[in-house]
């Protein structure tokens, strides 16, 4: 698997948006992607990492400055979006997204990262704790865990 920041490869930025749209059925997060591919050319979070297999484009995952949250938490960095697209799942393909990501986010400076999430077991694996409840904006509720690098 080869990991590409956005930023540094923007001529995947119609691919990367057309898959989230045909894989998605999220319109709200369809159009925060697209708000965050436009902000990743201006500072250094939101951080876009693409994720290829043989030259294809299978995935992504987004290290950004907030979640998608009702709560305002003085907490960053969050990992949102890790999505690998419909026809690469169940591969063992989100293990190198998710080691990628603590690597990334540590290359960025930082030395603690967030996530929300309702899968359970995966990412304690990973050595994320549960530290608290909340909901995300489409009222959904959520699990916030937190990793120290």
């Amino acid at each position: 698997m080869i990991f590409r920041q956005l930023r540094e490869f923007p001529q995947y930025t119609e691919e990367l948006l057309y898959k989230m749209s045909v894989n998605s059925d999220w319109t709200i997060i369809c159009d925060w992607l697209k708000e965050q591919t436009v902000l990743t050319f201006r500072d250094t979070l939101p951080d876009i990492t693409l994720a290829f297999e043989n030259n294809e484009l299978i995935g992504f995952y987004v290290i950004t400055e907030y979640e998608m949250i009702k709560e305002k938490l003085d907490i960053t960095p969050f990992l949102t979006q890790i999505l690998i697209f419909d026809g690469y799942r169940k591969k063992g393909y989100s293990v190198p997204m998710i080691n990628n990501s603590i690597e990334r986010t540590r290359v960025l400076g930082y030395d603690v990262m967030y996530l929300t999430t309702d899968h359970d077991g995966l990412y304690e694996a990973y050595g994320f704790e549960q530290i608290g409840a909340a909901t995300y904006i489409w009222h959904e509720p959520t699990k916030l865990y937190r990793k120290y690098l």
